[in-house]
């Protein structure tokens, strides 16, 4: 860029001849906008619904981490059936407790 901007009048026009300043930058092409339009428009539609839990699922629990912070798969996967609730949320409420 420098290179060019200091250069002969005449050097720059035949180096610069057809490109404007947004053929430079890859990120303000029309074809890129609509790309990343497409994907954030995706992006929602891809993510689960929040679980909320109810009162007496957060107290259960509360209880099993005051027992056993770090649970084994097999209580994992206990308190998951006794919750009525997958696994993998129970996982996570543990990880993030």
């Amino acid at each position: 860029y420098m290179k060019r901007r200091h250069s002969s009048i005449g050097e720059s026009h035949s180096l610069e001849s057809g490109l404007s300043g947004n053929d430079l930058t890859q990120g303000a092409s029309p074809q890129n906008l609509s790309q990343q339009q497409q994907q954030q428009q995706q992006q929602p539609q891809l993510k689960k619904p929040r679980v909320v839990l109810a009162p007496e699922e957060k107290e259960a629990l509360k209880r099993a981490y005051q027992q056993k912070p770090y649970p084994s798969p097999k209580t994992i996967e206990e308190l998951a059936s006794q919750l009525n609730l997958k696994t993998s949320t129970v996982i996570n409420w543990f990880h993030n407790y």
